[in-house]
């Protein structure tokens, strides 16, 4: 058997590769792209209005030992596709939750059947002339997107240290780091990566909200500036902590379960300063803040660190 995530290669639902150009939304059809496995990014039109899901079916079929013979059964009615568990041992969720009675799924939704085999549903166009055998690679969500850029973060960070140092105010920076994305099989997917970091950015800005501003500053890693002391930045990189590792409640550490480690560094006005020197400028502080925050997180994991405090 291959990946624990694989799917039938003969699959009797349309497997398609099509574009979104002059599509109005009454032609988009809803497809299930999977997620995980050796077919990761296929994209399944669901073209009948019911199609089951299980290892022995005439629908989806998933060859992985954590799907039930007829797992769960989706209807297609309109715009609206509704899912139904079918008594299934290892449960059907729509995101973390499991779901006891048939639920409508929405547009970017994560859809399980079982812990491993994950899906997102998405609306797509019907493709002229049949069927294009070349499974689809759709764009990661834009969630993990939709936040500042590191020119972002650098204007800030210019603009924060000169209000820290002309009022010898708080000024702390708290970086979070998605903890196993570059790490292990079940990260190597920017589908499912991109999942995880957008579900992050949303738990931190929901955490956040006015205090701070979020950046992403690197790959599996988000910053947040903050005008607060050490404590209090602390206090809310734990909440955030806390909130992401909640997301374990989807079982047996399926692919969008995460955590993150933090750490907290405040960032100090210097005195003192040598005459002729000046400032060190936004590049240099941020350059010096990550590779403190990044060389402390190092091995750990679901942590919130204190560090000791950048000189600015």
């Amino acid at each position: 058997m291959e990946s624990s995530t694989d799917i039938d290669r003969t699959p009797t639902i349309e497997r398609t590769t099509v574009t979104m150009d002059d599509l109005r939304m009454d032609d988009r059809i809803p497809h299930l792209i999977a997620l995980t496995g050796a077919a990761a990014g296929t994209a399944y039109r669901l073209a009948t209005p019911e199609v089951v899901v299980g290892r022995e079916t005439d629908g989806l079929r998933l060859d992985h030992p954590g799907v039930s013979r007829r797992h769960a059964r989706l209807r297609i009615t309109g715009a609206e596709v509704v899912v139904e568990d079918l008594g299934s041992t290892n449960g059907t969720f729509v995101g973390v939750e499991r779901i006891k009675r048939p639920r409508v799924v929405k547009e970017g939704d994560a859809l399980a059947f079982g812990t491993q085999a994950l899906f997102r549903l998405a609306r797509r166009g019907a493709p002229a002339g049949g069927v294009d055998p070349q499974p689809e690679r759709p764009a990661p969500p834009d969630a993990a997107r939709e936040v500042g850029t590191p020119d972002f973060l650098l204007d800030l960070l210019q603009s924060e240290c000169a209000h820290a140092r002309r009022h010898r105010s708080a000024l702390t920076f708290v970086f979070f780091r998605a903890d196993g994305i570059t790490g292990g099989d079940a990260w190597t997917n920017v589908e499912v990566a991109e999942l995880v970091l957008g579900s992050i950015a949303t738990t931190i800005d929901d955490t956040v909200r006015t205090d701070g501003f979020l950046a992403r500053s690197g790959s599996d890693e988000f910053a947040v500036l903050l005008r607060a002391d050490a404590a209090a930045a602390a206090a809310i990189a734990e909440r955030v902590r806390a909130r992401t590792d909640s997301h374990a409640a989807f079982p047996e550490r399926a692919p969008t379960w995460h955590t993150i480690t933090a750490a907290v560094l405040p960032l100090v006005p210097a005195t003192g300063r040598p005459q002729g020197t000046s400032a060190p400028g936004p590049a240099h502080v941020l350059s010096s803040a990550r590779a403190v925050a990044r060389q402390s997180m190092t091995g750990l994991l679901n942590q919130v660190l204190r560090l000791r405090p950048l000189a600015i």
